[in-house]
């Protein structure tokens, strides 16, 4: 049978609630929950895996309100006017050969 917790004096003279030797050995074992597979990932490959699929693009104020605007007035995500947009942008011009220009040009 466990031993209740009770105020007991510490060997250094100061009192505070002391924990059964059954309890505290208990504290130290993990508590039973989901097991860990053979395939769990770390938190890095994890975002490694969710950026791989989940493009970011950088744009000025300008640009995101235009696609917000066009996203509205097609009735689309952005993502899908952002994915459409570099589709128009890839298939009008031959960019291997034209060459991206400088910012300034």
């Amino acid at each position: 049978m466990r031993e209740s917790i009770e105020s007991k004096p510490n060997t250094n003279g100061t009192s505070r609630d002391a924990i059964s030797p059954d309890v505290e050995n208990t504290k130290s074992k993990r508590t039973p929950g989901r097991p860990h597979s053979d395939t769990s990932m770390s938190n890095a490959e994890r975002q490694k895996k969710y950026r791989k699929c989940h493009r970011a693009i950088k744009t000025g104020d300008q640009i995101a309100t235009t696609i917000t605007r066009l996203a509205q007035q097609f009735d689309m995500t952005e993502q899908e006017v952002t994915r459409e947009l570099l589709r128009f942008a890839l298939c009008n011009k031959n960019w291997t050969a034209q060459g991206i220009p400088q910012k300034g040009e």
